[in-house]
């Protein structure tokens, strides 16, 4: 009997102790477990803060913020800037002026008959009213141009082998601020009056008017008087 009572204690005991080491290995994992997050969530706390300690101090901390400023006014200047660029009435004449020079805007219909440069205009897709001047030089075509969804005119004459551009929008895009002439400019697109100036960068001569709801807009090489002496009665 004592052989057989030593039997089963003998037998229980592995039991006991396998549940005992489970147990032990349970809560050991669960004591680790923390530890090991504390020490990830510690490590990137640390360098957060060395970083923040580091960007933070006199010497760094100003020119940084100076850097940034710089970058947001320098990215606000160069957005203004293009879009008064590409907006400016008085910017798209000269530099279309300039292409017509060098050859990279062509006359699409050669005519020096205005009636029969309306009629083209118009079956273009032109539908607004159109101005025509009574200008002392050769009428030498027009081009068409689709621009801010719009159909626009354009007009080349020729005075003693001098070019004369002219561009006309009406004043529904200046109204949309799809387009606008300079701010100075604004008092004569108001009144009507004629204004007239020298590009200081080309040298080209500038003129620009306003009749019923169409802005004028032209350039040309000859001097500033020449070119308003060839208007011999206005528009």
């Amino acid at each position: 009997k004592a052989r057989n009572a030593g039997a089963a204690t003998a037998i229980q005991a592995p039991d006991v102790l396998r549940v005992n080491i489970l147990s032990a290995i349970r809560q050991e994992s669960r004591s680790m477990s923390p530890v090991a997050n504390t020490s990830r969530v510690s490590v990137k706390g640390s360098i957060l803060q060395s970083m923040l300690s580091f960007i933070t101090r006199p010497i760094v901390a100003f020119p940084t913020v100076i850097a940034v400023c710089f970058a947001g006014w320098f990215a606000y200047t160069s957005l203004k800037s293009t879009t008064d660029h590409e907006h400016n009435f008085y910017s798209d004449s000269m530099r279309n002026y300039d292409a017509i020079l060098g050859g990279a805007i062509k006359v699409q219909y050669s005519t020096g008959n205005f009636d029969s440069l309306t009629k083209f205009f118009k079956n273009s897709g032109i539908d607004y009213e159109l101005v025509h001047p009574y200008i002392n030089a050769e009428l030498v075509g027009g081009v068409v141009s689709d621009e801010h969804g719009k159909k626009l005119a354009h007009m080349v004459y020729k005075k003693d082998g001098k070019l004369i551009y002219m561009y006309e929008v009406p004043e529904e895009l200046f109204a949309t601020h799809a387009m606008h002439v300079p701010a100075h400019v604004q008092p004569y697109a108001e009144s009507g009056k004629w204004y007239s100036s020298v590009d200081p960068e080309h040298h080209h001569s500038w003129m620009f008017w306003r009749v019923k709801t169409t802005y004028c807009s032209v350039v040309s090489d000859l001097s500033k008087e020449q070119l308003a002496d060839l208007f011999v009665k206005g528009v």
